[in-house]
Formats: C-alpha cells, sequence, structure tokens
C-alpha cells in the first residue's frame, strides 16, 4: 500500500536513531566543496534531500555530543525523522558505520567555539570612521591614552593596562574589532603574549571580546570631540 501511494509525496520517512545517525546540508549544490568533502569522509549511503538543494547521509553508529544544528548544517542520532527519496548520490549505496568519521566533520562544523571577534570586523557602535593616524592623534591628547599607547607604563597590572587600552579604542573606533587589533599591536604594550594561543582563541582576542562585551560607554562623534 505504501508503495502505491509514494509518488504522491517527497518519499518514505522514518525516525533516526537505534544506532543511526544522519547528517543533512540544505541550500547546497553537489559539486559544493563542504558537501564533497561530507560524502567522501562519511562515505555512506547518500542522496539528494526532498528539496533537490540538499544532502542527506545515513550512516551507522552515533554522532558526537553536542549540538546538532549551525547554520545549513544539521546531524542528528535521535528524535528527528528523515525523508527517504531513493535519489541515490553515486556511488554512495550502502550504509558505512561513521562514529569516527563524523567526528573531524562535528568538530569543523558543528562544535562550539570560542568566539573570535576579529574574524568578523564591524563598527559595533556605529561611530564616524577615522584613520589609525587619526585615532592616535585625537587620543593621544589624552594623558591617560599617550601614556599607555606611547609608553606602555602605567600601573603594574599589564593586563589592567591592555583592557583600559582597548576600552579607549573602543571609543575611537566605534568598535571596529580589526582597528583595534591594529592599533593595538602598534602600542608600546604590545607583548608576545597577544598571540599567545589560549582556550581555543588567542589572549588577544579575547582581552578585545571582553572589552566588547562589557563596554558601556559612548562613541566618537566629530560633532562632539573636535
Amino acid at each position: 500500500m505504501a508503495l502505491g501511494v509514494v509518488d504522491l509525496y517527497d518519499g518514505l520517512g522514518f525516525m533516526l536513531g537505534d544506532g543511526i545517525f544522519g547528517v543533512d546540508i540544505d541550500g547546497v549544490e553537489l559539486n559544493d566543496p563542504v558537501v564533497r568533502e561530507v560524502l567522501t569522509t562519511l562515505n555512506s549511503y547518500a542522496e539528494v534531500s526532498p528539496s533537490g538543494k540538499g544532502i542527506h547521509v545515513i550512516c551507522l553508529g552515533k554522532k558526537p555530543k553536542g549540538a546538532c544544528r549551525k547554520a545549513n548544517f544539521e546531524c542528528y542520532d535521535k528524535r528527528r525523522f528523515f525523508t527517504v527519496t531513493g535519489n541515490v548520490i553515486e556511488p554512495y549505496r550502502t550504509l558505512s558505520y561513521c562514529t569516527e568519521s563524523i567526528k573531524p566533520l562535528y568538530a569543523k562544523y558543528l562544535a562550539r567555539q570560542e568566539k573570535t571577534f576579529l574574524t568578523t570586523p564591524t563598527h559595533l557602535g556605529g561611530g564616524e570612521s577615522l584613520t589609525d593616524r587619526e585615532v592616535i592623534e585625537k587620543a593621544s591628547r589624552s594623558d591617560k591614552f599617550s601614556q599607555l599607547y606611547h609608553y606602555g607604563n602605567d600601573s603594574g597590572d599589564a593586563s589592567r593596562n591592555d583592557m583600559t587600552l582597548i576600552n579607549m579604542l573602543i571609543f575611537w573606533t566605534g568598535g571596529n574589532v580589526a582597528q583595534i587589533d591594529r592599533l593595538y599591536r602598534s602600542s608600546a604594550l604590545m607583548r608576545p603574549k597577544w598571540d599567545r594561543r589560549q582556550s581555543g582563541s588567542t589572549y588577544g582576542q579575547m582581552t578585545i571580546n571582553k572589552c566588547l562585551r562589557t563596554y558601556r560607554g559612548s562613541y566618537y562623534r566629530h560633532n562632539y570631540y573636535n
């Protein structure tokens, strides 16, 4: 009976679980580099999804614990229906055990990572743009900024000095993280610790991240600051 009416629907659905998990990527073509990477890494049964603009890969085993979805990349091993269309992506016709092979893909596309503001330069405060030279020129009118930026010797707490300078730079750059990083690197406070890896990020990235999260001040406006 089911086979007799299957043409009326997108396919047959089944619940993932009991040692079967699936990967679902939407809005992609078969020649997409991510699709090719997933197919060749898992080497398990794969087919075009019902929309025709995505893929389903069905595997034996379990996914790593953690998130199931990030953007258009999804991976489930329980409480999720997959619709099977039968539109097989050759030559992936056989189920394979993928508990191990899914791990690098999961780490790359789904695992939660420390937010790194430096990868997405933005103007958080909506302030007016100044060049690096203009920022240094205007900000150096402040004794506090000048002491930190040009000489690097204020309090004996180096980390506190870093955060103080970063907060000043947030004001002058409107929160432009790439510019903040660039200006800090040109300051007298710059030292190897800035690029030291820690917690999946760097000390510098984490310092900027923390300052941006806690900043409650205003931003530079030409009408108010000449």
